[in-house]
């Protein structure tokens, strides 16, 4: 995992996002689903402070982008996809899981084509009842108008004021007038509904399912036996398709269809294939037992040109070294017991050697003889002087 974190900035400068980027490796064959990167994605973001999931982007071993950049018009519709297989999937399961009962697992096939709602849907409903509608309050006003009046008449005008002009009358007339007002509120019900459909939601289903005939075996005279196949009647294929509909939630009104055929399925021959794994099989046995094969031999040449001629060589060495170091005549070993007489059996080895000496033997050989014989007859008294010795010949 590689962090890429941005310096700090003061409360007036605006410091950057950080962003992260993870090289998962995974098992030959393996993948990731989408479920599991985003978790990778949301693990990573919250073990970082400031780190938004967005900007986290997750990778395999051989460069694969498993994370795309964050889009809302493409995302909603990788997630419908995801959905639309996802319930394709479980109505196939169904069907083939109900009609497998009937006519055998390996004889029916179901494949479902799913129509999902892509668009998100957000309105307000407002609806008001006439039928409940009650008086809130009721208002009346009453007006009346009773009386009369009375006018001029003549020309108009200053001829009219004149000395000796004509005197026109006067005009009277009465006014009556009545008026009335009413104001009533009522309280109507109201409905008023937000209401918002999210994407996702099936609109159409078209199933189509295959299933195979009935195979009937007869025995001939001579013995041998003949398959014969033969197609299902209708009434079987309507039941078959009555068990499909209940199954899928059939709806006409939103135009769903099914349709079942029966046609003969065709018998798979893996007779090659198996051929074909056979030999890959024998092969990679070969491989594998010349390999540890070679690995053996070269093992065996190893010992027998390196670590035996080492040990070979070791075993003379400590053998010359013990030979040089033990006394090689009797004045030696007379005077190695000269210096301290606690060597046990010593005293009574050097008798022994003085009486059998072989005078025809060369001194070293003799003495070396007789205290391998020595050594052979108690081989504890033979460690403890040979200790000594060691320890004598130190000091």
């Amino acid at each position: 995992m590689i962090l890429a974190l941005p310096n700090k900035k003061t409360f007036l400068e605006e410091g950057g996002s950080p962003s992260a980027s993870v090289v998962v490796e995974l098992q030959q064959g393996k993948e990731l689903g989408a479920d599991q990167v985003r978790g990778i994605r949301y693990l990573v973001a919250n073990s970082v402070e400031g780190l938004d999931p967005d900007r986290v982007t997750v990778l395999d071993e051989r460069g694969k982008i498993l994370t795309r950049a964050s889009d809302s018009t493409t995302s909603g519709s990788s997630d419908i996809m995801e959905l639309k297989q996802k319930v394709e999937r479980e109505f196939e399961g169904r069907i083939e899981s109900i009609l497998g009962k009937v006519v055998g697992n390996q004889k029916v096939v179901a494949k479902v084509n799913a129509t999902l709602n892509q668009r998100v849907i957000q309105s307000v409903e407002e609806s008001v009842d006439p039928d409940r509608t009650a008086i809130r309050s009721q208002q009346s006003e009453e007006e009346s108008l009773d009386g009369s009046r009375i006018n001029p008449a003549g020309v108009p005008g200053s001829r009219a004021n004149l000395p000796g002009a004509e005197d026109a009358g006067q005009i009277g007339f009465k006014q009556d007038v009545k008026k009335a007002v009413k104001t009533t509120n009522f309280d109507v019900p109201k409905t008023v509904r937000n209401v918002k459909e999210a994407a996702g939601a099936l609109e159409k289903i078209s199933v189509a399912v295959v299933v195979d005939g009935n195979l009937i075996t007869t025995k001939k005279d001579d013995g041998t036996t003949e398959s014969k196949w033969t197609a299902r009647s209708s009434e079987e294929l309507q039941k078959y398709e009555t068990l499909v509909k209940s199954a899928v939630g059939f709806n006409a009104a939103r135009g769903d269809s099914v349709k079942i055929e029966n046609i003969q399925f065709q018998a798979e021959d893996f007779s090659e294939v198996e051929k074909l794994l056979t030999n890959l099989e024998r092969r990679k046995f070969l491989h594998a037992l010349f390999k540890w094969a070679i690995f053996a031999f070269s093992l065996a040449l190893f010992f027998f040109i390196v670590i035996r001629p080492f040990m070979q060589w070791i075993t003379d060495s400590f053998q010359d070294s013990v030979e040089e170091m033990l006394p090689r005549t009797i004045e030696e070993l007379e005077e190695l017991q000269s210096v301290d007489n606690t060597l046990p059996g010593m005293s009574s080895a050097l008798t022994v050697l003085q009486e059998s000496i072989d005078p025809e033997k060369a001194e070293s050989e003799l003495l070396k003889d007789r205290i391998m014989n020595l050594m052979q007859k108690d081989e504890e008294k033979a460690a403890n002087a040979f200790g000594m010795w060691m320890v004598r010949k130190d000091v």
